[in-house]
């Protein structure tokens, strides 16, 4: 990228850099660890004109969301205030906005979680 001109890296994180999971101590540090190594990255490499982001996901719909709704319809990540849960071409979209649109954001975070981050704690209905 540095002969080239410039470029983008974007980190997958997750939205547990700021909140924590019970049992998930090496996984909740790495994550902040991995924000922390983001933001430096943006800024040494700043001058070559590569930009470093990083998107941080929450609960994804995937197969096994499916295959066990009893399961799935009672976690507290299921209650977003905006009522979805984000499945893989969400964060895809996020990715794809840091590498090709973000031409000036370097050192950012774009969280995709449907809200739960801003929430103290869901509300269940």
């Amino acid at each position: 990228m540095k002969e080239k001109g410039g470029g983008s890296i974007v980190f997958i994180n997750s939205n547990t850099a700021y909140r924590a999971i019970p049992d998930r101590i090496a996984y909740s540090a790495s994550k902040s660890g991995q924000l922390g190594m983001m933001r430096a990255m943006a800024l040494d490499l700043g001058k070559y004109n590569i930009r470093v982001n990083a998107v941080l996901p929450g609960m994804i719909k995937t197969d096994r969301w499916e295959k066990n709704p009893e399961f799935y319809k009672t976690v507290p990540s299921r209650f977003t205030p905006i009522g979805d849960v984000a499945v893989g071409s969400d964060v895809a979209d996020a990715v794809w906005y840091f590498a090709e649109h973000a031409r000036n954001t370097t050192g950012a975070e774009l969280v995709v979680d449907g809200g739960n981050t801003i929430q103290l704690y869901p509300i269940i209905k």
